[in-house]
C-alpha cells in the first residue's frame, strides 16, 4: 500500500498539537483511484463511498480511528482520511422584486424580503492511500481501521 500524509494533513496535525480542538479527523472515504499519492492531494481521484468516524484512540505513537461502511456493494483501490470543518458563514436579508408598476412618472419596486444563514462545511483530506483492488460485498459491513503513525 502506498500511503501518504498531505500537505493539509500536516497542518490538520500542527494545528490540532497546538490545542485547536475541533480539528480531528472525522470521515473516511473509499474510491477508485490508481495514482500514486502525493502531499498536494486535496480529494480522492474518483470517489464511491464515504462515512463517518465512529471511534478513535491512540496506542504509542499512533492514532487510529475507525469507520464502518454498511450499504452497497462496491470494489475500492483508494482511501482518504477527512476531516470537516463548518463555519457559520454568514447570514442576512435578500430582497427580492415581486412585481413593478409602471407609472409614467414614478417606477417603483415592491420586495418580498428572505432572510438566510449560510453554513459553509469543508471536507479537508488528511491522508491518501492506494491499493490492490478490495470488494466490499453487499449486506456486509466493512470496517475501516486507518493508522497514523508518527
Amino acid at each position: 500500500m502506498k500511503y501518504k500524509i498531505t500537505s493539509m494533513g500536516y497542518d490538520i496535525i500542527a494545528r490540532r498539537v497546538g490545542g485547536i480542538p475541533q480539528v480531528i479527523p472525522q470521515e473516511i472515504a473509499l474510491g477508485t483511484g490508481t495514482t500514486e499519492p502525493t502531499e498536494d492531494d486535496v480529494k480522492l481521484e474518483n470517489e464511491i463511498a464515504r462515512a463517518t468516524i465512529s471511534s478513535r484512540w491512540a496506542d504509542g505513537y499512533s492514532a487510529f480511528f475507525k469507520a464502518t461502511f454498511t450499504s452497497g456493494s462496491f470494489t475500492f483501490t483508494e482511501a482518504g482520511l477527512f476531516n470537516l470543518e463548518s463555519w457559520r458563514g454568514f447570514s442576512g436579508q435578500l430582497f427580492i422584486p415581486n412585481r413593478t408598476e409602471d407609472l409614467s412618472s414614478i417606477i417603483s419596486v415592491n420586495y418580498d424580503k428572505v432572510t438566510f444563514t449560510s453554513t459553509l462545511e469543508i471536507h479537508r483530506m488528511m491522508a491518501r492511500a492506494v491499493f490492490d483492488p478490495i470488494t466490499k460485498e453487499a449486506g456486509k459491513n466493512l470496517d475501516i481501521i486507518w493508522e497514523v503513525r508518527l
